[in-house]
């Protein structure tokens, strides 16, 4: 297990120092070891381990690593976690969108070590996985502050008749959206506690012990209704249900946006009317056999005459505990809940740009330590491309060291640029995903994280080059 600095590729180093070096692993060598695994994988992304590492002794300390009882993947997260927590310093508040994915694993259909995915029919097996990340206010991702993962039990041809019994909390896999929330709560209360959290959910997150925790944490939180939920009767005893009672209030305001055209979306401009509403939630605790309630609020965002007739209109209705008392704080609060697809796009980098489930490892402990590192390099991937868009003219010094820069120049020859000349972050970011196969406006849009991930692995080997021609510091 043991490492030299020297060893670490200096193009990512130090990213990787940031997000992993302090990473309680129990040995100050398998620290080591993270980091410099860290920075190779963000060097090539692949779920294949021998894909990052070409020299045979990196490799077989990887592999090692990976498989090494005393390496908790929960540390190595947690390492991260607290990077994340870090760079929130200075932001009045961050949105944290948590949700849930699978990493399947293709091969290991006729095997049990791995849980089945998705529908039965479909016999995939996997792992299953609950991660939030951190977005800025102006929506700049920040990185992982949590993630939960499981494996589901296969009953087989021994499944039994469904029970009718009601489990409790800890027997349901909806424990892991709280859990989720709490490693992130435990990562700002080491690094950053003054800044404040808004949790954002889908509707996977409308269950009885999230709605209460939402009415009693200090934190802010915002969770997509998926039940029509009953609520406390009003003074005539009638009884009253979520949908109906919100609909039944007046109309704050309306404001207009842009919907982009999609797979089942034609592109228009949409007319939401919004209403909210202070909501007394019925919860009924089926396990203990009590009910009781929660106050939260009820924000309705609904398309009014803009919707073809062919689509459904577009219509959320949000439970938060943020304080709604005007048409603005209602707008804030749809506005941060359609900053949850940041999540859903991690989830594509991940797989796509990194390559997560090309995995041929045959034991999901091992399976998972690697996903949990090339998280981490899929989430710099993000915040790169997010940059590259919202604010081109930073200096690309500020992700990117000069010895990369120095290598995407070598290698793209830009018109009237040499090396050690001042690059922005959006023309160091295009010339990456031009490298990666980007044709520009042919590809349908702005670069995107698949072809910046690609382009990043001629890069990194080119910066290596120059490293190694150059061996001062940079």
């Amino acid at each position: 297990m043991n490492t030299n600095a020297a060893e670490i590729p200096i193009e990512t180093g130090a990213w990787a120092q940031e997000e992993y070096g302090d990473a309680q692993l129990g040995s100050k060598r398998r620290t080591d070891r993270l980091v410099q695994m860290a920075a190779r994988g963000a060097h090539r992304p692949s779920g294949i381990v021998s894909e990052v590492f070409n020299d045979s002794a990196e490799l077989e300390g990887a592999y090692r690593f990976v498989r090494n009882p005393h390496v908790d993947h929960v540390e190595i997260g947690a390492a991260a976690h607290r990077a994340t927590a870090r760079r929130a310093s200075g932001a009045p508040f961050v949105f944290v969108p948590v949700d849930g994915s699978n990493i399947t694993v293709p091969w290991a259909a006729g095997t049990e070590a791995f849980g089945p995915v998705g529908t039965s029919s479909q016999c995939v097996r996997g792992v299953e996985v609950m991660s939030a990340i951190a977005v800025h206010p102006n929506g700049t991702p920040l990185g992982l502050c949590g993630q939960q993962w499981w494996v589901r039990f296969d009953r087989g041809a021994k499944k039994k008749p469904k029970s009718h019994k009601p489990r409790p909390l800890h027997k349901k896999e909806t424990q892991h959206w709280l859990k989720c929330i709490q490693q992130t709560e435990r990562a700002f209360s080491v690094e950053n506690d003054g800044v404040r959290r808004w949790y954002q959910c889908d509707a996977g997150a409308d269950f009885r012990e999230m709605l209460r925790w939402m009415a009693e944490t200090d934190q802010l939180a915002t969770v997509r209704a998926a039940q029509d939920r009953r609520l406390d009767p009003s003074d005539d005893d009638y009884i009253r249900y979520l949908w109906e009672y919100v609909t039944a209030t007046d109309i704050l305001g309306t404001y207009e946006f842009e919907v982009p055209e999609g797979r089942k979306r034609q592109a228009r401009t949409a007319r939401i009317e919004v209403r909210a509403t202070a909501v007394p939630i019925r919860l009924y605790d089926s396990w203990n056999k009590k009910a009781d309630s929660v106050s939260l609020t009820a924000v309705l965002a609904r398309e009014a005459a803009t919707a073809p007739q062919d689509e459904d209109p577009i219509e959320w209705l949000l439970l938060t505990n943020a304080a709604v008392t005007s048409f603005e704080d209602a707008v804030q609060v749809i506005q941060g809940y359609g900053l949850r697809w940041r999540i859903e796009a991690f989830h594509r980098t991940w797989k796509s740009g990194c390559n997560v489930e090309d995995t041929l490892m045959e034991d999901p402990a091992h399976l998972i330590v690697w996903a949990t590192i090339l998280a981490g390099v899929a989430m710099r991937i993000e915040r790169l491309t997010h940059l590259a868009r919202q604010q081109p003219e930073l200096p690309a010094t500020e992700e990117l060291t000069k010895t990369e820069i120095d290598a995407i120049i070598v290698l793209r020859k830009p018109k009237n640029q040499q090396r050690g000349d001042f690059v922005t972050i959006g023309e160091a970011v295009q010339w990456i995903a031009e490298l990666g196969g980007y044709r520009g406006k042919s590809s349908g849009g702005p670069p995107g994280t698949v072809v910046i991930g690609r382009g990043l692995r001629d890069v990194a080997i080119a910066a290596q080059v120059l490293r190694n021609l150059d061996p001062s510091p940079s």
